[in-house]
């Protein structure tokens, strides 16, 4: 059991974007910490020890210094293995990635160092318990034998060939990360105008079968298939509705330039999700299945479909935050 007065514990990916810059200041802030606990870790696949370790010095707060990767590797260690000896303690995420979405959707947008000092402290006064919010996670599945992964965001179709043409070209040019994420959905939209059809695009996806459970079955080419439990997406997006019931918010936009920028318009205008528009589906839903050959992402890292087998989402965990106002 976590303690509401004590320890901060800090799980560092010191090969997380901001971190390989920052680093040297995380480490004498910790050392200057009157009662913190540092893991730095040398490969992703060492936050299972990392966590057993952690959970022997019963932190208050645990703090997740990386990106949306590293803290998807947390949140499935803690669900997989149960390191810890009852509830889990809140975790804290400091924004040291390059998109960040989980830390910006708490309100810790910018500042690992600034945050950081805050939630210690926030820890020594006792005030972790009154700023603690519960949030259910992505329960993602796809058939490869390997435990359950955890995450907040999905994204299929058209959107992941986005994000690897964003990750070769927008990212190297070191824009601020705001300043990247417009550059990138402006080419993104912009090149829609081809339909994205043919292989060599930029944007092209395959056939998609989805089946909701309570929601029925979506099929055809998309542009977007987003699957999410946050509440705000990059830049405030907000891309689902209150239709359904269940922990997973589901969207697609189907490709074409058409729905893609009626979509746009849609979030823009805070309208998405809350009127009917052609080539957009929105649900919420408990559990669902995705069958198609496409990659797709969850929080950032890349997947690959194992042929035959459908990628199965539940929304029936969740973990306590640390949310600031």
């Amino acid at each position: 059991m976590w303690h509401e007065m004590g320890l901060v514990a800090v799980i560092s990916n010191p090969l997380s974007t901001r971190n390989r810059a920052i680093m040297p200041r995380i480490r004498r802030i910790l050392e200057n910490a009157h009662d913190a606990f540092h893991y730095e870790l040398d490969d992703i696949a060492a936050v299972p020890d990392a966590l057993r370790k952690i959970s022997t010095v019963r932190p208050a707060v645990l703090v997740v210094n990386g990106g949306d990767g590293t803290l998807q590797a947390v949140m499935s260690s803690i669900i997989n293995d149960a390191p810890f000896d009852g509830v889990p303690p809140p975790i804290f995420v400091l924004p040291s990635g390059k998109t960040n979405m989980v830390a910006e959707d708490l309100g810790a947008a910018r500042g690992p160092e600034r945050l950081l000092r805050r939630i210690i402290e926030m820890t020594d006064r006792g005030e972790i318990t009154e700023a603690t919010v519960q949030r259910h996670l992505i329960g993602l599945d796809f058939g490869d034998g390997h435990p359950t992964r955890y995450g907040m965001f999905f994204g299929g179709a058209a959107i992941v060939n986005a994000i690897l043409y964003i990750r070769a070209k927008i990212y190297p040019l070191g824009l601020p990360n705001l300043l990247s994420h417009v550059l990138a959905l402006l080419i993104v939209v912009f090149s829609t105008f081809g339909g994205g059809r043919s292989e060599d695009s930029p944007i092209f996806s395959r056939p998609m079968r989805i089946k909701l459970l309570g929601g029925g079955i979506i099929t055809g080419r998309f542009f977007t298939v987003t699957v999410t439990t946050l509440d705000r997406l990059l830049l405030g997006f907000r891309p689902y509705s209150d239709d359904g019931l269940g922990a997973l918010k589901f969207s697609s936009v189907d490709q074409g330039a058409g729905p893609v920028f009626r979509a746009l318009f849609a979030l823009v205008t805070r309208r998405f999700g809350k009127t009917t528009i052609a080539g957009i589906q929105t649900r919420r839903a408990n559990k669902l299945k995705i069958e198609g050959d496409d990659p797709f992402t969850l929080d950032g890292e890349l997947f690959k479909p194992l042929p035959g087998h459908a990628v199965v989402m539940r929304g029936d965990k969740s973990l306590s935050f640390v949310a600031l106002g």
